[in-house]
């Protein structure tokens, strides 16, 4: 597994350099004009940067005897059926409960029920990342997002208002 860890994470740290340098060559663009090469860049950078993290912890970390693999492990398949479950509900109440309360909702089932955070961490988190993504994309980047019937089900351009 040690073998398997280095060579795909060189591989992707690779495959995401590419991204970000064919991203740098389309242009950026600004941040309320976003050109074709931001997200290439920027999901580039993200991948080199998870693929050198995987590096390195495959470098520190001692081979274990004995150990087992994800899919053998009892119950290894929970956590994806319910992560794939909370999706499917996320898409289900996005338009009725509105993109601030779904997303919040959909972040804290992940943290506090499948990946086991506290109470507080789990709401704090959830809430300042619900936030964060409806600053970022209806605030800065004006894309129109669901509302919801709690505060009228009309989508609204929110850079327009």
């Amino acid at each position: 597994m040690r073998t398997r860890n280095l060579i795909s994470s060189l591989f992707w740290f690779l495959v995401g350099l590419g991204f970000t340098l064919g991203g740098l060559r389309y242009g950026f663009g600004t941040w309320r004009e976003p050109g074709p090469g931001l997200l290439p860049s920027v999901f580039g950078i993200l991948l080199s940067v998870l693929s050198a993290t995987l590096f390195a912890k495959t470098i520190r970390t001692k081979r274990e005897a004995g150990t087992l693999r994800f899919w053998e492990m009892e119950g290894s398949w929970k956590p994806i059926f319910f992560t794939l479950l909370s999706l499917a509900g996320y898409m289900v109440f996005l338009r009725p409960a509105g993109f601030i309360l779904a997303t919040f909702l959909f972040c804290f089932v992940l943290l506090k029920f499948i990946g086991q955070k506290r109470w507080g961490v789990s709401i704090l988190i959830a809430l300042v990342f619900s936030l964060t993504c409806y600053g970022l994309f209806a605030r800065l980047l004006g894309t129109p997002l669901p509302r919801g019937q709690i505060y009228g089900s009309s989508v609204r351009h929110i850079a327009g208002v």
